[in-house]
């Protein structure tokens, strides 16, 4: 009888050893797929970054079209750019008088700006400077080019989703660069 309970004893838990073999398996995978999630949270941010700025985009395109003017007597069009730091795009109304300027909020209740959101800017912001005109319902940048034009978000330093914009407000999938 002493026998069955000596080894009762000895299967009850588990030894060092083999717990120290199970937690490193745990930091292991830990260890290995930590980076692969990070990566992918960072690309689900961009892409739905671009999806929001194309958003906006084709908001402004769509009040274009409408052509509905509220206080301007003569509608140009529409100019948006980025901020800065690049984590916002702006609208604004392109009247033909020099004196005013509405935002697109103005017209339809539409925000005047887009936030960019988790940290993810444009890069170069001084190069995202555009014009939607209202009579030829097109894209033109500042110099009148007619595009397309590679816009790039990042979310951290020397990774960016690089991606076309072409003078109809259409937008490739795009790429990353590393």
């Amino acid at each position: 009888m002493r026998h069955y309970f000596d080894l009762k004893k000895k299967n009850l838990g588990f030894t060092l050893v083999e717990l120290l073999i199970a937690v490193s398996l745990s930091l292991l995978l830990v260890v290995l797929g930590l980076p692969a999630y990070l990566d992918f949270n960072d690309r689900r941010q961009v892409i739905e970054n671009k999806q929001r700025l194309e958003t906006a985009i084709q908001d402004i395109i769509n009040i274009t079209d409408k052509g509905e003017i509220v206080r301007c007597q003569q509608l140009l069009g529409y100019n948006f750019w980025a901020s800065l730091d690049g984590d916002k795009v702006y609208i604004k109304e392109n009247c033909l008088e020099d004196d005013y300027e509405a935002t697109v909020e103005d017209i339809e209740g539409k925000p005047a700006f887009y936030d960019l959101t988790n940290d993810v800017v444009i890069e170069n912001p001084q190069n995202f400077d555009f014009f939607v005109d209202a009579l030829k319902k097109r894209i033109t940048d500042n110099s009148g080019g007619n595009g397309p034009w590679v816009i790039s978000l990042s979310v951290d330093e020397g990774r960016s989703f690089q991606f076309e914009l072409n003078a109809s407000g259409a937008m490739s999938s795009g790429d990353w660069e590393e």
